[in-house]
């Protein structure tokens, strides 16, 4: 069995997160934390290490989108039992924020959940704005939260324009500096991404997780 596993209910985690059975994930994930599980060796040890394992499997062409999807769907319900249950971070040590959503008149997001949730397990504390979002959302939010990353979903090539809106939108209220943008989606591209001067594209989740730690050396 996987070597991250630490007792027979995390097994069992890595398991139905493999076999892509996410209500039964969501029954194990209760179930170690009626055991006296540590939720950090359920998050660490159960649905990073097995959302990873998928993830390797989906990279060498065994598993495919539609498993990713199902599957990040779960241990993003996961972690919303989990929470309560975490320990808050110390001062001085807390993730790097990444702001995340889909460009406005774009309302496809499963995509865009699938990148949140490898995120959040990989480390990252995300806020995720959700879909149809607006350039001025996005600006106002940049505000508030002061991301180091911001990621731009559009599954749409009419929508994509909107993900340039955006980065011209950070610029004129002086916003864009110091800010880290990947761009994806369907019809994206590098390309795209260099045309209106984003700093990365990422074709899929895992290549999300990868060029986000890149940008901001994590």
């Amino acid at each position: 069995m996987a070597e991250a596993a630490t007792s027979p209910v995390i097994e069992e985690i890595v398991d139905s997160i493999l076999s892509v059975q996410g209500e039964r994930t969501l029954e194990l994930v209760q179930k170690a934390l009626d055991q006296g599980v540590d939720p950090m060796t359920v998050v660490n040890d159960g649905l990073t290490f097995g959302l990873r394992q998928l993830g390797e499997r989906y990279e060498r062409g065994e598993a495919y989108i539609p498993h990713l999807m199902i599957a990040g769907d779960a241990v993003g319900r996961a972690m919303k039992i989990l929470e309560v249950h975490l320990p808050k971070e110390a001062p001085g040590r807390e993730r790097p924020t990444v702001l995340i959503g889909t460009v406005k008149d774009d309302i496809h997001d499963l995509g865009k959940n699938l990148v949140a949730t490898m995120l959040s397990v990989s480390g990252f504390r995300v806020v995720d704005l959700g879909k149809n979002v607006s350039a001025e959302a996005f600006v106002e939010k940049v505000k508030e939260v002061k991301p180091r990353l911001l990621c731009l979903s559009a599954l749409m090539t009419t929508t994509m324009l909107n993900q340039r809106a955006v980065v011209e939108a950070l610029k004129e209220a002086q916003e864009r500096e110091g800010l880290k943008i990947m761009v994806g989606g369907a019809p994206v591209s590098a390309e795209w991404a260099e045309q209106i001067e984003a700093d990365a594209y990422a074709e899929d989740a895992m290549e999300a997780v990868r060029k986000a730690k890149e940008l901001l050396g994590v």
